[in-house]
């Protein structure tokens, strides 16, 4: 019953019925499905389930947590609305870390939710690319000169329906399909379509071909389309590299490598970002700009930065980098115990891979498939403010949990020192501050 009420909930985060249907627009759904899967999940843990209540991870988090409500509390330019950001952010973020990491408790959980996220993956799209054909119609039509017969007046997807028509279209326009919610943004889009994608070709069987054209590369074909008429340019990026990621176990790392150059090329002369080049437009000029803006908070405000959920306040404009939102708000503090999360998730994932026994191939692959997604996600995160996003953080709890899984089986018993970690995580926030830093110099 606990995992079903999770799994219930899982969906929900990615295709929100208020967002869709606008009669449905007053019912909370999300914070019913979030207090059923809570209370299933505590039912759960009464009854003998142990999860990884004590992974560092948890502690991390809960730092984070805190640290979050000290930057609130010590910024004059905080107000009520940050606290009940924070609020936001532990209702959503932290409550999906811990249901993951609460109901996946096994492999075969793992494998579940991969097949889960999949259909939402695959029905965000579908919709993705219908509105995209709708729109080629009506630049035929308007090339044509018929946009007055019937059906010209297409309603477009906006984030708030109103149910007016949207503003027609020029045919040489850039178009860039615009989804509802928590998928509004067409990065956002394709970020969260990339992420998915490890998990539905992990999904795949050997000596079952129909099954695997019709549950595996039918919906990533879908899923590939979706991310190509969004028209990200980070998408690429990150698109590219979760591809060279996925042959790297066959190939090794130079090849996977040049894999993943040669997906780039590829990619962008398919016309994946349309006619938009990786050269600095208007669009990355001002990403940019608000990097270096980043750069400024830190050094006016190192330790704790600028607050939580300020940036946008104090610079006019969102980060367009989950690192520099992350170090601009919370300051070098945050932005480590940030970091640390990451590291530690993606080193227990690492082991995973390295260590994990011929017998134990279900756990070796499911963890490769949680690295990839992750690595995946914060690639494209360096060009979008996604550092507290529900997303990234069912991301961290699959991989909590697959480490959880591997404990119980005998791996991951060594583990670095704290003074190691420490120097880790501290020598990766300062290299990548430089990192920004020196970006800023040679372009200005």
């Amino acid at each position: 019953m606990s995992f079903a009420l999770f799994i219930v909930y899982l969906l929900m985060v990615f295709v929100r019925p208020a967002e869709h249907f606008v009669e449905l627009r007053e019912v909370p759904f999300m914070e019913i499905a979030s207090i059923l899967a809570l209370v299933g999940a505590a039912l759960a843990i009464l009854m003998g389930s142990r999860p990884p209540l004590r992974a560092g991870q948890v502690s991390l988090l809960l730092s984070i947590v805190v640290w979050m409500l000290f930057t609130v509390v010590v910024t004059p330019a905080s107000s009520s609305e940050n606290f009940d950001k924070v609020l936001g952010f532990v209702k959503s973020a932290t409550t999906a870390f811990l249901l993951v990491i609460l109901n996946v408790t096994t492999v075969r959980r793992v494998r579940a939710v991969a097949f889960v996220l999949t259909i939402p993956a695959i029905f965000l799209a579908v919709r993705t690319a219908s509105d995209y054909q709708t729109h080629l119609e009506e630049v035929s039509r308007n090339t044509r000169g018929d946009l007055e017969t019937e059906g010209a007046d297409t309603t477009w997807d906006s984030n708030e329906p109103s149910g007016e028509a949207a503003p027609k279209f020029a045919p040489d326009d850039e178009f860039r399909v615009m989804n509802k919610g928590l998928f509004g943004d067409p990065n956002d889009l394709a970020l969260t379509l990339i992420a998915i994608l490890p998990f539905t070709i992990a999904l795949r069987r050997r000596a079952s071909p129909v099954r695997n054209v019709l549950l595996v590369w039918l919906p990533v074909a879908v899923i590939i389309y979706g991310i190509y008429v969004t028209r990200s340019r980070g998408g690429v990026l990150a698109l590219a590299c979760v591809l060279g990621l996925l042959v790297r176990h066959r190939l090794g790392n130079s090849l996977s490598l040049a894999t993943a150059g040669i997906a780039v090329v590829g990619l962008m002369g398919a016309g994946f970002v349309g006619s938009r080049s990786m050269s600095m437009d208007q669009s990355a000029e001002g990403r940019v700009e608000m990097w270096s803006a980043g750069l400024q908070n830190l050094k006016g405000s190192p330790v704790w930065g600028i607050g939580f959920s300020n940036f946008d306040g104090v610079n006019v404009k969102a980060a367009h980098s989950a690192y520099v939102q992350c170090f601009a708000e919370l300051g070098i503090v945050g932005y480590i115990l940030w970091l640390a999360l990451m590291m530690v998730t993606l080193d227990d994932l690492r082991q995973i891979h390295a260590t994990a026994q011929a017998e134990d191939a279900d756990l070796k692959l499911w963890g490769r498939a949680v690295q990839v997604s992750l690595i995946g996600f914060l690639i494209g995160a360096i060009f979008l403010s996604r550092a507290y996003d529900v997303q990234l953080f069912i991301l961290l709890g699959l991989g909590t949990a697959i480490g959880d899984v591997a404990r119980r089986r005998g791996y991951l018993k060594g583990s670095r020192s704290l003074l190691v970690w420490i120097y880790s995580v501290g020598g990766v926030a300062v290299g990548s501050i430089i990192g920004y830093w020196l970006y800023m110099r040679l372009h200005f």
